[in-house]
């Protein structure tokens, strides 16, 4: 599928910037698993989710919607990393880090699709696509 779109670079940067914080913020004095995630999983949202909702976005309607499925995608690259890394150690901690590794993928599959979810509704807000333009395509 060839790029239809044009990615509004402004409006993108800043709430790939501002979601970690807004939920590392909201987590703070309820929880600390949004903080705490917001730090494990802030550098792999940038590499990772960066460019996955980059492409996202070229290529489909900027909904919250379809941003929160391309989030919870990308983070199922995790397992891969998580294999890597077994082959990188020659294997021998896996039997340490398994457990650990299954709970922060299951955490990390909520905070993908959350954090997807955020980004597009905060794209769509600081882009200033509304459904009109969602229905006609004038953004295009």
């Amino acid at each position: 599928m060839t790029p239809r779109y044009k990615v509004q670079k402004g409006p993108f940067f800043t709430a790939l910037i501002m979601t970690p914080l807004i939920w590392a913020l909201i987590g703070a004095p309820l929880l600390l698993v949004p903080t705490v995630g917001a730090v494990i999983g802030a550098p792999f949202y940038l590499l990772i989710g960066g460019p996955v909702f980059w492409w996202h976005l070229k290529r489909h309607l900027p909904t919250p919607q379809g941003l929160m499925a391309a989030g919870f995608r990308a983070n199922l690259a995790s397992p891969l990393a998580y294999a890597g890394f077994l082959i990188l150690t020659g294997g021998p901690l896996a039997s340490l880090f398994a457990p650990a590794m299954i709970l922060m993928f299951a955490l990390a599959c909520i905070h993908a699709s959350v954090w997807g979810l955020t980004f597009g509704w905060l794209y769509r807000k600081w882009a200033l696509i509304e459904e009109v333009d969602l229905d006609t395509e004038v953004f295009a």
